[in-house]
């Protein structure tokens, strides 16, 4: 079975942050959730193409507020290279908000995500990753528990990767059932 790990649950306190060093790398993203209330969510965004250290500055991360941050650092392997297609995506659904980053390649993303086009998905981006961001979505709905819809979500895609879901309270992180991709906790 696929790895799932539960990283993080937030608190009202803390924000859980991951160092790395990163470089090469032509797009950067970092996002911060506060879960203000239940209809009142609110995601501060903040991305750009280039460099880490082209995007962003002691500034702009430090207007960044909330509890819960993603962040993601891609070379294009599926879809194009341009600012829609940047991790971590945000999907705001009837349960909330999910967003999600993710690494690796799907070998039946196109016929997932032409089953989900038929039956009422619209895609924004060309990435793998949106597919596995409305398949977690969907199942969500149907599930009790956020760890459970990735779980379901990843029986369903095939391939490697290792992602990472965060919902308003909960960080989550999975990568494939044989592991061929790092996740590093």
């Amino acid at each position: 079975s696929a790895d799932l790990k539960l990283i993080g649950e937030s608190t009202s306190t803390g924000i859980m942050r991951v160092n790395k060093k990163i470089s090469n790398l032509d797009e950067c993203i970092l996002i911060y959730q506060s879960p203000a209330g239940l209809y009142e969510r609110k995601v501060d965004l903040l991305k750009g193409m280039g460099l880490v250290n082209e995007v962003f500055n002691q500034e702009n991360i430090a207007s960044l507020k909330g509890n819960i941050g993603v962040g993601h650092c891609r070379y294009s392997t599926a879809g194009e290279s341009i600012p829609s297609n940047a991790q971590p995506l945000v999907i705001n659904y009837v349960k909330g908000t999910l967003m999600l980053a993710h690494n690796g390649n799907l070998i039946n993303a196109n016929e997932l995500r032409e089953e989900l086009a038929y039956t009422g998905a619209i895609f924004q981006t060309t990435i793998d990753s949106e597919v596995i961001a409305y398949l977690i979505a969907r199942e969500r709905l149907h599930t009790p528990t956020a760890e459970e819809a990735v779980k379901c979500a990843m029986q369903k895609i095939k391939g490697a990767y290792a992602l990472v879901v965060s919902s308003p309270r909960k960080m989550i992180g999975a990568r494939d059932p044989f592991g061929l991709k790092p996740l590093c906790i």
